[in-house]
């Protein structure tokens, strides 16, 4: 991690959400809700099959690890379409009060130079670093207007792992969010947004 995104996701804070009961349901397992025996075992991402650009169907639903139509394909982690080339990332948000931060996972669009290299890097499964780059944002995510993509950084790990993606200085609501967190309520607006409303489960 570079620049002020390590130092946004892991910061400790004199806010603790250890008090609220409803972060202290949300986090035991072996305390399921009264209503339906549901429990949940803290913060989890939400992540994208594809790109909003992708054309056809969902990779996961067919069944295949690799998605492939003429010459476009899709698979976990990289996409190629007619009109560009893709690598799926984290794009972090810090939860107020938490030491844990959530995540998007969501697809970048990349230069052809760029993307030919981390394509042969994550394929090679090789930790020679490689350079951060410019890309663009390509999902439409629950709770914030984005059907837009965003101007971003991507920045790449050593060990095969998953790119961070960092958002560019803007007054977007998701830019601010990345840069300054977001509280435990809009965590579960943002799981209601996604399908999934946690809520009623940790007030009973």
């Amino acid at each position: 991690m570079i620049g002020w995104l390590k130092d946004r996701l892991f910061r400790k804070t004199a806010f603790t959400l250890d008090d609220d009961p409803r972060w202290k349901a949300f986090n035991n397992a072996d305390h399921p809700c009264s209503c339906c025996g549901q429990s949940f075992n803290g913060i989890f991402d939400i992540g994208f099959d594809h790109p909003s650009q992708w054309p056809h169907q969902n990779r996961q639903a067919s069944g295949e690890d690799i998605l492939k139509v003429g010459d476009e394909y899709l698979s976990s982690d990289l996409c190629v379409v007619e009109d560009g080339q893709f690598v799926r990332g984290v794009l972090y948000i810090p939860v107020i009060g938490s030491d844990e931060p959530f995540g998007f996972g969501v697809w970048c669009s990349l230069h052809t130079d760029t993307f030919e290299i981390y394509a042969k890097s994550f394929r090679d499964r090789s930790d020679t670093p490689i350079e951060g780059a410019f890309g663009w944002m390509c999902n439409a995510l629950p709770y914030y207007d984005t059907e837009d993509p965003l101007p971003s950084d991507v920045l790449f790990s050593s060990g095969n792992k998953r790119p961070l993606i960092e958002l560019h200085d803007g007054k977007h609501p998701l830019v601010e969010a990345q840069r300054n967190g977001i509280t435990f309520d809009t965590l579960l607006d943002i799981y209601k947004a996604s399908g999934t409303d946690i809520r009623p489960h940790l007030e009973r």
